[in-house]
C-alpha cells in the first residue's frame, strides 16, 4: 500500500513539473499553467466526451501533419502611389487631389458567412485568411508602404523625402544642392496705362503747345512673357524665356509708335565638381526606393508576426477546449465516485466520511472545470480580436469559435543542421534583409557626401537676341537753295568777309556793289507717311539674330573650412559602420533565435512522448486502484489521488501536444518560413492596379481604395 501511494505521489509530481515547464512560443510569450493558459467560451460548452470514462486527450497521430490547403493567399498592397497621374488625355489631372473615401471598420462578409447557428467553425487556414482581411494591425502597417511610395513620387519630381514613421528607415543627406526635375512654365501678362505730366519738353520729346506749356506724356504698355526651365539628373539646368513688350506713346520723338520689342534667351548651367553626375543628383530617388524596400520588409515582418500570433491563438483555443474536455471527464469521474460512495454508505458497507471525501473531490473537479471554461472564453475572445475587425458585431458577439483542425504530430524538421537553418534564416527573414538594405542606403549617402566636400565650380552661358519693330513714320521734304541775306528766321546765311573783317563787295548786274553770302539749303516738309509694323517684323529681327548677345562664364565657390560638408561625410561613414554592426547583431540574434527554436522543438517532441506515457500510466494506476477498492483492498483517498493525477496527466498531455505545434510555428518564424508554409505571397501593384487576387482591407478587387459603404471580399485564386 505504501509503494502504491509513493508511486502515485511521484507520478503527480512528474505531471505537475511537465505542466509547469516553461515553453517558448512563437512570439516569446510566457505560457501559463494548464488550467488558466487558454481562454475559452461559455460554461458547459464543448462537452464532447460526457461518458464517465477515464479522461482521453486529443489523439496525436504519428503521421506527418497535412500540408496547407492548396489555395494560396496573396496579400495585395493595392494602388501604387509612386507614379503620378498621366497628363493625357486629362491635362488637368496632375492638378487635382486624390479621394480615398472613408476607412472601413466593418467585418469582411466572409467571416459572417461562416457563422452557422451561433457557431463559427474555422480551420487554421480560415483563421489566417480572415486575419488578412480584418486584422487592424495589417491595415495600419499597409499604410507605411503607401507613404514610402509617395516619397518615391516626390523625389522623382526633385523633392526631398518626407520620411516614414518607422524606426530604421533610411533618409538621404549630403551638402549638395537639390534640383527640381519637373519642368516649370512661367508666364506674365500685364497692361499699363499712364499719363505723365511733363516739366521738360525737350527730354520728354513732347514739345510745347501753342500756349507755350509742355504737353502731357501718355504711354500704354502691354507685356506678354513666357519662361521654361528644366533641370536634369546630370545636374544640368536649362532655362529659356521670351519677353514681349508693346509700347505706344504720345511723344513724337520715338522712331516706332507703337513699338514692339522682343527678347529671347537660352541659358545653361552645368556643375563640374559639387553636384556633378547622375548618381549624386538621384540620391533622393535611390534612397526613397530603398526606403520602400525597407518598409516592405517591415510589412512582411509585421505580417509574419500577426500570422504567428493567429496560429498561437488558434492552437491555444484548441488547448483550452481540450482542457475543458479533460475537466469535464474529471467531473464525471468524481461524480461517479461520489454516487458509488453514497450507495455504499446507504447500504452500510462504507463509512459516511467517505462521502465527504468524494464530495470534496467533486467540488474541486467542478471548480477546475469552471476555470477551464473561463480560460476558453478568454482565449476565444483573443482569437476573435485578431480575425475580426469588429469582434463585437451582431453575429460575432455571442458566436462560439469551433476550431476544426486537430493537433497532430508535425513532421520532423528540427534535425536539420544548425548552420543550414541559420543560413536559410539569414536569406529569408525580413529583419535581416531590412538590415542589409539599410547598408545600401548608407553607401549612397557616403558617396554623395564625398561629392559634397568638393568646391562649387559651375560652367554657364547664354545666348540672347533682341528684336525691335512697330509703326515707323516716314516724311517727304522739298529742298531749296537761298543765296543772299537771311530772309526768314529759318534761313541760315553766312556773309563772306575779307582779311580786314570787312564784307567783300561785288558788282551785281545793275552795277551796284552788294555783299557776297554762302548759299543756304532750305528743307521744307511736304508730307508724312506711316509704315505699319508689329510682332512679325520684331520676330523676324529676333530670330535672324540681327542684335545677338553671347556670354560664357566659369564661377568657382570655395567654402572656407567646409565644416558642414565634413560633418555630413563623417555622419555618413558612422551611419554605415553602425548599420554594419547592427547587421552582425541581427545575424547573431537570428542564430540564437533559430537554435533556441530548434532546441525547444526537439524538447517538446520528447515531452509529448513522456506526457503520453505518463497519462497511460495514470490510467492503468486508476483502473487498478478502482478494482482494489471494489475488493476492499484500497481506500477512497488513493482513488481520489489517482483521479487527480490522471486529470493532471491528461491536461499535461494536451498542453504538450499544443506546445509541440506552437514550437513548430516558432521554428518556422525563426527561419523565415511562415509565409511560405501557408502559401502567402505579397503582390505590389506597380501599375496602379492590383491583380484580382486575395486582398487585405482597404482595396477592392481592382486594387482601388475602398470607399464608404463598400465591403472587402477575399476570394481564392481558383474562384476568380
Amino acid at each position: 500500500m505504501t509503494g502504491k501511494l509513493c508511486r502515485s505521489i511521484v507520478a503527480v509530481a512528474l505531471v505537475g513539473l511537465m505542466a509547469l515547464a516553461p515553453v517558448s512560443n512563437a512570439l516569446g510569450q510566457t505560457q501559463a499553467p494548464a488550467p488558466a493558459a487558454a481562454p475559452g467560451q461559455a460554461p458547459g460548452g464543448n462537452q464532447q466526451n460526457p461518458a464517465p470514462t477515464a479522461p482521453q486527450p486529443k489523439d496525436i497521430s504519428p503521421t506527418p501533419a497535412p500540408t496547407p490547403p492548396g489555395i494560396p493567399l496573396t496579400v495585395s498592397l493595392g494602388p501604387d502611389f509612386s507614379h503620378s497621374k498621366p497628363i493625357f488625355p486629362r491635362i488637368w489631372a496632375p492638378y487635382t487631389g486624390i479621394s480615398l473615401g472613408e476607412q472601413q471598420y466593418i467585418n469582411a462578409p466572409q467571416i459572417e458567412q461562416l457563422v452557422r447557428d451561433g457557431k463559427l467553425s474555422i480551420s487554421l487556414h480560415d483563421a489566417i485568411e480572415l486575419a488578412l482581411q480584418n486584422n487592424p494591425d495589417i491595415t495600419v502597417q499597409r499604410y507605411y508602404s503607401w507613404l514610402a511610395e509617395t516619397d518615391i513620387l516626390r523625389t522623382k519630381g526633385g523633392g526631398t523625402q518626407r520620411g516614414v514613421n518607422i524606426v530604421g528607415t533610411p533618409v538621404a543627406f549630403a551638402d549638395v544642392p537639390t534640383l527640381s526635375y519637373d519642368p516649370l512654365i512661367t508666364s506674365t501678362l500685364s497692361l499699363d496705362q499712364r499719363t505723365i505730366p511733363v516739366n521738360n519738353p525737350l527730354t520728354s520729346g513732347t514739345g510745347t503747345t501753342t500756349a507755350g506749356t509742355a504737353a502731357a506724356l501718355g504711354t500704354h504698355t502691354g507685356i506678354a512673357n513666357v519662361q521654361y526651365s528644366q533641370n536634369f539628373h546630370t545636374g544640368t539646368s536649362v532655362a529659356m524665356f521670351l519677353d514681349n513688350t508693346r509700347t505706344s506713346t504720345t511723344s513724337p520723338a520715338v522712331l516706332f509708335n507703337p513699338s514692339v520689342q522682343s527678347v529671347g534667351e537660352l541659358s545653361v548651367v552645368q556643375p563640374l565638381l559639387n553636384g556633378f553626375g547622375r548618381f549624386v543628383n538621384e540620391r533622393y530617388i535611390n534612397v526613397a526606393i530603398i526606403t520602400k524596400k525597407v518598409v516592405d520588409y517591415a510589412f512582411e515582418q509585421s505580417l509574419i508576426t500577426d500570422i504567428t500570433a493567429v496560429e498561437n491563438d488558434y492552437w491555444e483555443l484548441v488547448f483550452a477546449r481540450g482542457n475543458v474536455d479533460v475537466q469535464v471527464n474529471a467531473v464525471n469521474l468524481a461524480q461517479r465516485l461520489y454516487d458509488d460512495n453514497k450507495r455504499q454508505v446507504e447500504v452500510g458497507t462504507l463509512a459516511p466520511i467517505e462521502i465527504v471525501r468524494a464530495e470534496a473531490q467533486l467540488a474541486t473537479a467542478q471548480q477546475n472545470l469552471i476555470l477551464a471554461q473561463t480560460a476558453q472564453r478568454q482565449q476565444q475572445s483573443l482569437l476573435m480580436s485578431v480575425i475580426a475587425r469588429n469582434p463585437i458585431g451582431p453575429l460575432l458577439r455571442d458566436a462560439e469559435i469551433i476550431p476544426t483542425d486537430t493537433v497532430q504530430a508535425p513532421p520532423i524538421i528540427e534535425n536539420m543542421a544548425l548552420p543550414d537553418a541559420v543560413n536559410e534564416a539569414v536569406g529569408k527573414r525580413p529583419d535581416v534583409l531590412e538590415a542589409k538594405t539599410n547598408i545600401d542606403a548608407d553607401d549612397i549617402n557616403l558617396r554623395a557626401s564625398k561629392n559634397g566636400l568638393l568646391p562649387t565650380l559651375n560652367l554657364s552661358g547664354f545666348v540672347a537676341s533682341t528684336g525691335l519693330g512697330g509703326n515707323s513714320k516716314t516724311t517727304t521734304t522739298t529742298t531749296t537753295s537761298v543765296v543772299g541775306p537771311q530772309t526768314s528766321p529759318a534761313d541760315v546765311a553766312t556773309q563772306i568777309v575779307g582779311p580786314n573783317n570787312q564784307p567783300v563787295m561785288v558788282l551785281n548786274q545793275n552795277g551796284v556793289l552788294v555783299p557776297i553770302f554762302v548759299p543756304t539749303i532750305r528743307n521744307t516738309i511736304t508730307g508724312t507717311t506711316i509704315t505699319p509694323g508689329g510682332l512679325n517684323s520684331t520676330y523676324n529681327s529676333l530670330f535672324t539674330g540681327r542684335s545677338p548677345e553671347f556670354e560664357a562664364q566659369l564661377s568657382l565657390s570655395i567654402p572656407i573650412r567646409n565644416r558642414v560638408a565634413q560633418a555630413d561625410n563623417a555622419r555618413a561613414v558612422l551611419a554605415e559602420r553602425q548599420d554594419q554592426a547592427r547587421l552582425q547583431q541581427v545575424v547573431s540574434s537570428v542564430a540564437v533565435d533559430v537554435q533556441t527554436a530548434q532546441i525547444t522543438l526537439q524538447e517538446d517532441r520528447t515531452a509529448v512522448v513522456a506526457a503520453q506515457k505518463t497519462r497511460a500510466l495514470q490510467e492503468q494506476t486508476l483502473d487498478a486502484e478502482q478494482k482494489k477498492l471494489q475488493l476492499g483492498a484500497s481506500t477512497i483517498f488513493l482513488v481520489v489521488t489517482d483521479q487527480q493525477a490522471l486529470s493532471a496527466a491528461a491536461a499535461a498531455e494536451v498542453r504538450a501536444q499544443v506546445n509541440l505545434v506552437e514550437a513548430l510555428v516558432n521554428f518556422e518564424r525563426a527561419i523565415g518560413r511562415t509565409l511560405e508554409a501557408h502559401q502567402i505571397s505579397i503582390a505590389n501593384a506597380k501599375t496602379g492596379l492590383s491583380p484580382r487576387d486575395t486582398l487585405i482591407p482597404g482595396t477592392d478587387a481592382n486594387g482601388e481604395i475602398i470607399r464608404a459603404n463598400q465591403s472587402v471580399q477575399m476570394l481564392p485564386n481558383s474562384a476568380k
